[in-house]
């Protein structure tokens, strides 16, 4: 990345360091970043909604994408917020929104969350959010075992895999020697060419069948509370709470 020179010393400035925003921000009534207001889609409202609200509790965040998600879970009233990052773009990005908005409560940290929660020791979060994420994994079955070791409750919105897909070449996953079906998707290099990439950290994602997904989560030792099945075009989705 070259390296920009600041003048102005304005909320203008600083967003636009990095290019190619996908979430959007308003402040005193000017708009900043992309498109999307995602600290207000439904989505998270119905599991913030479905958790009885966030006030006063510890969140583990994986994958904050650009802070939005964030600053609606400190807005919410969130003690503590972690957030995980992995991608390098994303990261700046968060703490561009992280000083806009003055987020004190919020942490951001660089790297794969993967290996956060395999090391993580302390104490256990009151929630894990893990909207957009899992699909993005090698081995997301890996990923629900290890978070029921660190929480009790996990917020999820997921692609999942669909049988007539035909670009999608079929698969497994094994956790704690327990397999897992679904499909692989190959990302082909784009975090090396697309200037808001925000996928896999590495070149391949595993979609698991909306079955197995469950399964999964139930296998870990959760019980899921779950909204309506969704198809955006992108492809089907889940949208739960898993509970213990």
């Amino acid at each position: 990345m070259n390296t920009i020179i600041g003048s102005d010393c304005s909320l203008e400035s600083m967003f636009n360091i990095i290019p190619g925003w996908t979430s959007r921000f308003e402040i005193n009534g000017k708009v900043f970043g992309g498109d999307i207001m995602l600290h207000t889609i439904p989505t998270l409202t119905w599991q913030i909604e479905t958790l009885g609200g966030v006030r006063n509790k510890r969140v583990l965040e994986l994958g904050p994408l650009e802070g939005a998600q964030t600053k609606r879970l400190i807005d919410e009233g969130a003690s503590e917020v972690i957030a995980i990052e992995g991608l390098s773009n994303c990261f700046l990005k968060c703490l561009i929104v992280k000083e806009a908005f003055g987020m004190d409560r919020a942490k951001f940290i660089f790297g794969d969350f993967c290996n956060y929660i395999r090391d993580y020791t302390g104490q256990k979060f009151d929630f894990v959010m893990a909207s957009g994420i899992l699909y993005h994994q090698e081995n997301p079955a890996q990923l629900i075992h290890d978070l029921a070791r660190i929480t009790d409750t996990v917020a999820v919105w997921s692609h999942v895999a669909d049988i007539n897909h035909p670009s999608q070449e079929e698969g497994s996953v094994n956790a704690n020697g327990v397999i897992y079906s679904g499909k692989i998707m190959h990302w082909n290099n784009m975090r090396f060419v697309q200037e808001n990439y925000c996928a896999s950290l590495s070149d391949i994602g595993f979609w698991m069948y909306p079955d197995e997904m469950r399964r999964c989560f139930k296998d870990a030792g959760f019980n899921l509370i779950e909204k309506q099945w969704e198809s955006t075009p992108n492809g089907d989705c889940l949208l739960f709470i898993a509970k213990k």
